[in-house]
């Protein structure tokens, strides 16, 4: 790309500069096919300034606080950037159309990889991009860039106005010295935009400068620009005050109209001039029409270069700044282990900052809480606190280090009611052992064992269980078991675990012991290690759990802000799927409405998460996106499955887990994901242990909420299990939180030998098969209220929905334990795990019609009070359990 226009330069060289132009416009096609017709935001989510600390011996980062100024500057930057991207969405409705919004951009960034290439390979035709003078390429930033049809805007963010206190002197000093830098800024700003598009003559061009003060009260402001020379370099920018912005940023919608306002005012009055801006008046329905605007003409000469259309500037624009001859860098810490490449995360799209924030709240990055009781010399502790507050990692950590400190030994005792275990034990233990020395992880594997047990009534055995513990290491373990650590997470509430609790206790009487639960309370003699902030989802989730928690008290450990706990992000919106809006599939749940199917596909394109049979193939979403196995769908069973048991909670049956469960292995649902390229498996196994033992399949896996708990993923889909409402229920059902807390784990049922029980698809299945409960090992209990047969009036009317929504359809191979569904249009099953059965064939079945889908911008999917509101309270303590297991995006599906 040359340096300036001028006519001197050679032909060859003009025609290399218009294919470079055309092949930036068709970047942006290809990232944003949406462009002029939906808002974008580049990166779509603020990721703060937070950094992490070296990595210590146990192998993890320690939160290293950042400065209050790093804090403030990064709660201004999310509030006014997401105000923007609001705004962008109210303009939308009108003439001047969405936004493309690009933040927190270096100059640096600009063709810097083809500034790069040239650097190596020497090109003949290099020619250097020179910045003009006093631009400050090499360290300016750009907070926000908004760019439109013949105007781009520019704004300067300042979080001055909050802190006076910190001054001794006069406040108008730092104000001054604040707005001052601000102009300097916005000039370096516009000089890098000119030199940038020199060659499209853009003098036509309409710019704003802006400056963002929304901690500022304007009449501070007034004061500060009585300073002559200030108020002379302040000429023809606009100001955002504190009076101007909303008052809260949850609740931002009860005032959002002054923000609006004051855009009307400042910057688009010629919104009510309708001849003014009548090439981009709606035309059809509440989008802009952009196809007047679009030239449909390739550019096969350099003269077209200066006679595009105002969309095509705008793409080419957007291509410079963002395209793949630039970065767009999110991640600039060198001690991170997210660098792919060049020591640079970039993040041009919304699915890859979804990867991103997920594998930031994923990482083990120890708060001053964890690390205090980390190093606390402490045998017997109990974690207490909410889902996601990191009780996991600090039991992993400190088994990891009981073990390499001293030689010693730990035993993850692994419960769970109707199985031997569940897969967060697998899980702790692949923590604890896993280590890239292979001696040192070796040794961990040797000093590290994970037990099973069901503590279903009558199913501990409390003999085998000591015998098995004491047969591995033997006189080892020291005097009463001395060099033993037992690590229980996941405790219940100690009636359910009481008998392996004595055990432990009674038999390896100086062992040292932690566990961590959410129900229970420590046992005597245990100290209480209290954790009080969710630090393991990004606040945008946290929202919702602060919305639907039943517990006052628990509400204080939500995050609603994330500069306020050191969080990577506030993350991405959490977005839903309305299955009311599909009428005629209204009658039946959603896992039989082909038309939710769609609306998760539509989701998974526009996040960009891979095909697996399929790979992509630009190069940023070659390394950086969101893969199927990423991604998990809880499943949340019906409270008319369940009755009350002895200790107060809501208890069903295994036998009624694996009918349930058996549903969605040929449901409409999953078969629109499996026709699209995005394979599913559905867990009907109760353990689970398969999501963590096995080689990770690039599968969607579909789960009931209590097999996962304790783990995490990038995205999480939750589907309700009630109706939005149940016939013949009283108002308790819906608002009394006590009357619905589910029980952890489920009963067993007794089962005769050859009965037929019937599932809520119509089919089926003999209980001497090997389907049968007991072929898992999971016991019998004789002492349940609560019986296959059960037949309650909600249970058949959800079971006649599911057969008539399923009425003809025919299952490829029989039913399993774990079942894949997957398309088979060039798409093979991988070979290797003895699990996978006979696939679905879309082709095969034509008893059902799945429409077509319908395209629904992503901000239009975004969350409403009214969406959680269709929720029973007995979805809502469920989806408490769920939203906790989400580091990104959550998607809620609702009746």
């Amino acid at each position: 790309m040359s340096e300036c226009d001028n006519t001197d330069v050679p032909r060859r060289e003009q025609f290399r500069r218009v294919v470079l132009v055309k092949y930036l416009q068709q970047n942006v096609e290809s990232m944003y096919p949406q462009i002029g017709r939906e808002t974008y935001r580049v990166p779509d989510v603020h990721i703060n300034k937070g950094k992490e600390g070296e990595i210590n011996q146990d192998g993890v980062s320690e939160l290293i606080q950042p400065t209050d100024t790093d804090i403030r500057s990064d709660r201004a930057h999310s509030f006014v950037i997401d105000m923007v991207y609001q705004l962008s969405k109210r303009m939308k409705e009108t003439k001047i159309g969405p936004f493309f919004i690009i933040s927190s951009y270096e100059y640096d960034h600009f063709l810097s990889r083809l500034k790069a290439s040239f650097d190596e390979k020497l090109c003949p035709y290099d020619v250097d991009v020179n910045f003009p003078n006093g631009s400050g390429h090499d360290r300016g930033e750009i907070d926000i860039l908004i760019v439109l049809p013949k105007h781009v805007i520019f704004m300067e963010i300042k979080a001055i106005g909050d802190n006076f206190g910190d001054y001794g002197g006069d406040k108008l000093i730092p104000v001054r010295e604040n707005i001052k830098k601000s102009t300097k800024q916005l000039l370096r700003d516009q000089k890098v935009f000119d030199h940038i598009m020199a060659d499209l003559k853009l003098q036509d061009f309409k710019c704003t400068d802006i400056v963002a003060l929304p901690n500022l009260e304007r009449q501070c402001l007034k004061e500060a620009l009585r300073d002559e020379d200030l108020w002379e370099k302040c000429q023809g920018i606009k100001f955002i005050c504190k009076e101007d912005m909303p008052k809260s940023r949850l609740n931002f919608q009860e005032d959002f109209h002054v923000f609006y306002k004051w855009w009307i005012d400042n910057v688009f009055p010629e919104i009510y001039d309708d001849e003014k801006y009548s090439l981009i008046g709606l035309s059809q329905g509440r989008h802009t029409n952009w196809s007047s605007l679009s030239q449909q003409e390739n550019l096969n000469t350099e003269n077209e270069v200066n006679q595009m259309s105002p969309l095509d500037e705008i793409k080419i624009i957007v291509g410079r700044y963002i395209g793949f001859m630039s970065v767009v860098r999110v991640c600039n810490n060198s001690n991170t282990k997210l660098h792919r490449i060049e020591g640079v995360m970039e993040g041009r799209r919304k699915g890859q900052l979804v990867w991103y924030v997920g594998e930031k709240f994923a990482n083990i990055v120890l708060t001053p809480d964890q690390k205090r009781y980390l190093d606390a010399n402490i045998r017997l502790g109990y974690l207490c606190g909410p889902p996601g507050s990191g009780k996991t990692v600090v039991l992993s950590l400190r088994a990891r280090r009981w073990i390499l400190n001293d030689d010693n030994f730990v035993v993850v005792v692994n419960m769970y009611r109707g199985a031997p275990g569940r897969a967060i034990g697998k899980q702790i233990l692949n923590t604890i052992t896993s280590n890239s020395d292979k001696n040192k992880e070796s040794f961990l594997k040797y000093h590290t064992m994970e037990i099973g047990v069901d503590v279903s009534v009558d199913k501990f055995n409390r003999e085998e269980f000591v015998k098995e513990i004491k047969s591995r290491w033997k006189e080892d373990l020291g005097d009463g078991g001395q060099r033993v650590m037992f690590i229980v997470d996941e405790t219940y509430v100690q009636s359910y675990w009481n008998t392996v609790f004595q055990a432990l206790r009674q038999e390896f009487v100086n062992s040292a012991m932690w566990c961590a639960g959410l129900y229970g309370k420590q046992p005597d003699q245990f100290t209480s290690l209290e954790l009080t902030k969710v630090i393991r989802c990004p606040p945008n989730v946290q929202h919702i759990l602060l919305e639907i928690d039943w517990v006052d008290d628990r509400k204080k450990c939500y995050v609603t802000d994330s500069t306020t706990a050191f969080l990577p992000s506030n993350g991405p919106q959490v977005l839903t799927i309305r299955h009311q809006e599909h009428t005629e599939y209204v009658n039946v749940s959603p896992s039989q409405c082909p038309l939710c199917g769609n609306d998760l596909v539509e989701i998974f394109r526009k996040l960009q998460v891979r095909n697996p049979g399929r790979a992509h193939t630009e190069p940023d979403l070659r390394m950086w996106s969101l893969q199927c196995s990423e991604i998990i769908l809880l499943v949340n069973m019906p409270r008319t499955l369940y009755s009350p048991d002895p200790a107060g909670f809501l208890d069903t049956t295994v036998d009624k887990y694996r009918d349930y469960m058996r549903t969605f292995q040929d449901c409409p649902m999953l078969q629109k994901l499996n026709q699209a390229g995005y394979p599913t498996k559905v867990h009907t196994n109760l353990s689970c242990s398969d999501l963590v033992t096995k080689k990770v399949q690039d599968v969607i896996n579909v789960t009931w909420i209590y097999t996962y708990q304790g783990l995490e993923n990038k995205v999480i889909i939750f589907l309700p299990g009630d109706e939005a409402m149940p016939d013949n229920c009283s108002e308790s059902y819906f608002t009394e939180a006590a009357l619905n807390i589910p029980c952890p784990g489920l009963m067993g049922s007794e089962v005769k030998e050859g009965q037929e029980n019937v599932d809520m698809t119509g089919r089926q299945t003999s209980r001497g098969d090997s389907e049968s409960g007991n072929s898992e090992g999971i016991g019998v209990s004789t002492d349940s209220d609560c019986s296959d047969s059960d037949n309650t009036p909600e249970y058949n009317k959800q079971r006649r929905q599911m057969e008539n929504s399923q009425e003809g359809m025919t299952c490829q191979g029989k039913l399993c334990d774990d079942c894949w569904c997957s398309c088979e249009v060039e798409q093979p099953c991988p070979s290797g795990d003895e699990d996978l059965r006979e696939t679905i064939n879309p082709a095969q079945d034509n008893s059902v019609p799945f429409p077509e889908p319908k395209s629904t911008p992503l901000e239009e999917r975004i969350v409403s009070t009214a969406d959680m509101n269709r929720y029973t309270r007995w979805d809502k303590s469920n989806l408490f359990i769920s939203g906790s297991r989400c580091t990104s995006q959550l998607i809620l599906i609702t009746r």
